[in-house]
């Protein structure tokens, strides 16, 4: 359970990273596959280009196994 957690904060993580005002995607790929990493470099590439970004906060987790 805490590999999921963890797992899913890296992603959050590279996700903030690459729509926020620096548009780093480079952690992404470490991440993230297709089509969930095509579609995050697309916005974080149409963000820079318009010159804006997102200011990205993960409010909440919950996970649990799928047994539960």
């Amino acid at each position: 359970m805490a590999s999921a957690r963890g797992g899913l904060l890296r992603a959050q993580s590279a996700k903030a990273e690459a729509l926020g005002p620096r548009h780093n995607t480079a952690l992404l790929s470490a991440v993230a596959v297709d089509p969930w990493l095509s579609r995050v470099t697309q916005d974080a590439a149409a963000a820079e280009q318009a010159g804006w970004f997102w200011h990205y906060r993960l409010d909440s987790l919950k996970a649990r196994p799928s047994w539960a």
